[in-house]
């Protein structure tokens, strides 16, 4: 994720349980007398949510990842590059295409 993405999704959205603890309950019961009108309006709030908007993923990004499936960014293959016998997720840190996928791992 880009760090303007991570502020953002900090400041502005907040992961929650489907059914609320028992904190949330009682944080809630001091505005409404009734439990179970509490519950119906948190039901009613998660489905009115919205989704989380997507990360945007930088142009030049999508450019490289385009360039290593099509071949012409190529992977050096010294021992550290992704492979069927290093696995998926290696990288060497000198090789162009794994430096690509580097970049899309720090997205995550």
């Amino acid at each position: 994720m880009t760090e303007a993405f991570k502020a953002d999704m900090i400041t502005t959205w907040k992961k929650v349980p489907v059914q609320p603890t028992d904190e949330m309950r009682d944080a809630g019961n001091v505005h409404v007398l009734n439990r179970g009108t509490l519950f119906a309006a948190w039901s009613d709030m998660l489905r009115a949510a919205p989704d989380a908007p997507p990360e945007s993923v930088p142009a030049e990004l999508i450019q490289g990842l385009v360039g290593i499936a099509a071949g012409r960014i190529a992977h050096v293959f010294n021992g550290s590059c992704p492979d069927q016998v290093e696995g998926e997720n290696v990288r060497d840190n000198e090789c162009p295409a794994c430096q690509i996928l580097l970049r899309v791992d720090a997205l995550n």
